[in-house]
C-alpha cells in the first residue's frame, strides 16, 4: 500500500519507480503483481516514453511514421494481448493506446506521478529517497527505467569536421516529400533501424543519398520477401519473420550456433535469394562475422533501394575537407547535410557518482548493482534480435520476485564473478565486435534470467502435466507469455495467448530446417557466398 506522509508531496512505497515508458509500465505491473506497492515517477505529463511522439525535435520520441520492427508477437507483454486488428506490424499510435490500455488494465494509472523529473535518487536509513521538484518518495527499493535514449551520441572522428548542415536522428520527427530536393546530397551515416527509417523516407524526396556503415551490418527483413507489397515496401498484415521462433525450431536450428539448416530460408524470406550473404549481399557492408552473433537491422528490406540504384552504399569514413567526405574504399562526395544515426547514450545524472557511471555491462545480468542490490536497472540490455519490451518483461520477471523476497540473489563476491564471465563470454560471442553495450542474445540471456526468476519453461514436465498445452506452445512462437506457463494459476491464460500466434506452417518448418541441416546446405551457401564476396570486391578494385 502507498502511503502519503505528513507533508505536502511526501509519499513512501515498496518500489519507486523512474520512467512510464514501456521498461517502467512492465516493471510496476509485476511489481504490483508480486505484492508490492509502486510509485511511479515520469517527467513528462503522459506516459509511454518514446513511444508518446513529440513533434518538438528536443523530445526524444519516435518518428511521426514510425511502425514497430519487430512483430506484435514478440512485443506485446506476457498477459496482455495486442488487438488482432493493429497487425503484425505496429504503428507507433496504436502502441501507445495499447500502452495505455495495459497501465488501465493492471491499475497503474493512479501510481504514476507526471511532471516528476528526478533530480535526485540517495539511500538513506536503509531506504531511497527520491525527489523531484516538491515531491518526494521513499522507498525500500528503486527501480530505474528512464530509458537508453537520453543523450544523443555526437558524430566523431572525420565527419566531427563536417562543415555542412548535420542533424542527429532524434531530431527529425518527419521527412516529406519537399524536406530535401534535387539540389541536396543527403549522407546518412549509421546502420541502426533508425537509419533504416530515414533512408526510406528520404528515398521518397528528390535528395541524393548516401548510405554509409561504419563497421558493416546485418540485415533481416522483418516481413518474409513473397509476402510484401513490393521493393522497399510491406505491409502490416505481412508474414513476420521473427516468429519462426519456437521452442522446436530452437531445439532444431539453434540461435547461438548462426541458425544452422535455416539461414537458407532466412535469406530466402528476406531478400528473395540464397546468394545474399549477411541477408544484403552489399560488399561495403559484410560484418565479417557469422549470422546471429552481430546486431541485425531489422528494417532490413529498405536494403532493396541499394539495390535498384535509389541509394548508394558506402563504407566507413576516412577524411573530410569542408563539405567534401573521403570513404575508405576511395569514393569522394561533396554533401550539403550529413544525418547521424550513431544512437544514443542512457544517463544516471540523479544518481549517485559510483551508480550512474558504473556501465550496463557491470551489472548482474545487466539489472543489478552488485554494490547496491536494491536497485534494479530494467530496459538496458539490447537484443541482437527481438524486442525491447520482451527483455524488460524478462528483467521485470527477476526484479519483482527479487525485491518481493522470493528469489535470493548471489552475494556480491558471486556476483562480481559472474558479471566478469558474462562478458569474457560476450565477447567471445560477438568476436570483439558489439555494436553497443548491453547487447545479448536474447535466446541465451532470456534462458538465464528467467531461470534465476524461476520462470524458465520446462517443455518436458508441460509434456508430463499436460499434454495439449505442451503441443500448443512447443511449436509457437517465442513470445513473453511463455515465462508464465511454469506457474499453473497463469499457465492456461498463457497456453490461450500463444496459440492464438500459431500458424499451420510452424508445424511444418522445423522439419525442413533438420533436413537442411543435415544436408548440409548452410555450408554449401557459405563457400557459395565466399565466392561471390570475392568475385564482387576483384570488381569493384
Amino acid at each position: 500500500m502507498v502511503s502519503t506522509e505528513g507533508s505536502v508531496g511526501m509519499e513512501s512505497a515498496d518500489v519507486c519507480i523512474i520512467g512510464a515508458g514501456w521498461s517502467g509500465l512492465l516493471a510496476a505491473r509485476h511489481m504490483l503483481e508480486n505484492g508490492l506497492s509502486v510509485v511511479i515517477l515520469e517527467r513528462r505529463e503522459g506516459l509511454g516514453g518514446v513511444w508518446r511522439y513529440s513533434p518538438d525535435p528536443e523530445v526524444v520520441t519516435v518518428m511521426e511514421s514510425t511502425v514497430t520492427s519487430s512483430s506484435a508477437t514478440v512485443t506485446e507483454a506476457s498477459d496482455f494481448p495486442m488487438d488482432p486488428a493493429v497487425g503484425n506490424f505496429v504503428h507507433h499510435r496504436d502502441i501507445l493506446d495499447y500502452l495505455e490500455r495495459y497501465a488501465a488494465h493492471h491499475g497503474l494509472g493512479p501510481r504514476i506521478r507526471f511532471g516528476c523529473a528526478v533530480e535526485s535518487a540517495r539511500r538513506e536509513g536503509g531506504r531511497w529517497r527520491v525527489r523531484a521538484g516538491e515531491r518526494t518518495v521513499t522507498s525500500r527499493f528503486l527501480v530505474v527505467s528512464a530509458g537508453l535514449h537520453q543523450r544523443r551520441k555526437p558524430l566523431v572522428g572525420a565527419l566531427a569536421e563536417f562543415e555542412g548542415s548535420s542533424l542527429h536522428v532524434g531530431q527529425i520527427k518527419a521527412i516529406d516529400p519537399d524536406s530535401f530536393g534535387p539540389e541536396d546530397d543527403v549522407l546518412v551515416y549509421g546502420g541502426g533501424e533508425s537509419a533504416s527509417d530515414v533512408v526510406e523516407r528520404l528515398a521518397a524526396t528528390k535528395a541524393s543519398i548516401t548510405w554509409a556503415l561504419p563497421s558493416g551490418q546485418h540485415f533481416f527483413r522483418k516481413a518474409a520477401f513473397p509476402d510484401r507489397t513490393g521493393p522497399g515496401r510491406y505491409d502490416k498484415d505481412d508474414s513476420p519473420l521473427d516468429e519462426a521462433s519456437s521452442r522446436c525450431i530452437q531445439l532444431v536450428s539453434p540461435f547461438h550456433r548462426s541458425k544452422p539448416g535455416m539461414r537458407w530460408l532466412c535469406l530466402i524470406g528476406s531478400t528473395g535469394s540464397v546468394f545474399d550473404y549477411e541477408g544484403h549481399g552489399i560488399p561495403q557492408w559484410r560484418k565479417g562475422v557469422p549470422f546471429m552473433h552481430a546486431f541485425i537491422n531489422k528494417n532490413g528490406h529498405v536494403v532493396e533501394l541499394v539495390k535498384e540504384g535509389r541509394v548508394r552504399a558506402e563504407g566507413a569514413v576516412s577524411a573530410v575537407h569542408g563539405r567534401e567526405v573521403t570513404f575508405t574504399g576511395g569514393h569522394r562526395q561533396a554533401y550539403t547535410c550529413v544525418i547521424a544515426c550513431t544512437g544514443y547514450r542512457a544517463a544516471f545524472p540523479f544518481l549517485p557518482r559510483a551508480l550512474a557511471e558504473r556501465g550496463v555491462e557491470d551489472r548482474f545480468k545487466m539489472v543489478f548493482d552488485p554494490e547496491e542490490p536494491s536497485i534494479a536497472f530494467i530496459g538496458y540490455a539490447r537484443p541482437t534480435v527481438g524486442s525491447l519490451p520482451m527483455m524488460s518483461e524478462i528483467q521485470s520477471f527477476l526484479a519483482a520476485r527479487v525485491f518481493a523476497g522470493r528469489v535470493k540473489l548471489p552475494d556480491a563476491a558471486a556476483m562480481r564473478s559472474a558479471i566478469v564471465r558474462d562478458k569474457a563470454a560476450r565477447d567471445k560471442f560477438f568476436m570483439g565486435r558489439r555494436r553497443a553495450p548491453g547487447l545479448v542474445h536474447i535466446v541465451d540471456y532470456g534462458r538465464e534470467v528467467s531461470a534465476l526468476a524461476g520462470v524458465r519453461p520446462h517443455y518436458g514436465r508441460l509434456f508430463v502435466s499436460s499434454p495439449l498445452a505442451w503441443f500448443k506452445t512447443f511449436f509457437s512462437p517465442g513470445m513473453s507469455a511463455q515465462f508464465r506457463l511454469a506457474d499453473p494459476l497463469t499457465r492456461r491464460a498463457a497456453v490461450d495467448q500463444i496459440w492464438r500466434r500459431q500458424r499451420a506452417r510452424y508445424f511444418f518448418y522445423p522439419w525442413l530446417y533438420l533436413g537442411a541441416r543435415l544436408l548440409g546446405v548452410d555450408a554449401v551457401l557459405d563457400r557459395v557466398h565466399a565466392l561471390r564476396l570475392r568475385r564482387q570486391q576483384r570488381d569493384a578494385a
